[in-house]
């Protein structure tokens, strides 16, 4: 990624530009400009993600590089390091959301190695009714939720759509 901001065009809202096609957020870390790329050519939609973005260029976050060898488990690491990074949660809630993963990877053999865009629909439903049928309410809606969660890292970074998961 060039650092070089001539090659950027301004937009109408501050820390966004743009480059080609794609949109990207202009932030700062560590006295350095951080350029992170949005994902989207639409306008729109790049106003609704740059918030998020430029909290992860300040906090340092990690994030996924979007590429073909990116699979669920990467998704799963990374959100839990999130849910262990943030402040205001308990240390007994990220040792049950690490729990959940465990019990997730014991019962949906191989979900580490899957391809998020290759995940279908009928996979989670399939999945989620396995574990509808072992687990107590709390723990298969926790479970859930979680999913979502890693889910939707991977939409944000671009490796699925909406339309193919939960």
């Amino acid at each position: 990624m060039p650092t070089d901001s001539a090659t950027f065009t301004k937009t109408r809202t501050q820390f966004l530009y743009r480059r080609h096609k794609t949109y990207y957020a202009r932030g700062f870390a560590n006295g350095k400009t951080v350029w992170k790329s949005l994902n989207t050519d639409l306008y729109s939609a790049a106003v609704v993600r740059l918030p998020v973005a430029l909290a992860e260029i300040k906090s340092g976050a990690e994030t996924v590089v979007a590429s073909k060898a990116t699979t669920v488990g990467d998704l799963i690491e990374l959100y839990l390091a999130q849910v262990f990074r943030t402040v205001g949660i308990k240390e007994t809630t990220k040792h049950y959301r690490r729990q959940l993963f465990t019990k997730i990877r014991k019962e949906w053999a191989g979900v580490d190695a899957l391809i998020p865009r290759k995940v279908t629909v009928q996979d989670t439903e399939e999945f989620a009714n396995r574990l509808a049928g072992i687990s107590s309410p709390t723990r298969y809606n926790n479970s859930i939720d979680s999913l979502r969660a890693v889910f939707a890292i991977g939409i944000d970074q671009g490796l699925l759509t909406q339309k193919s998961v939960c």
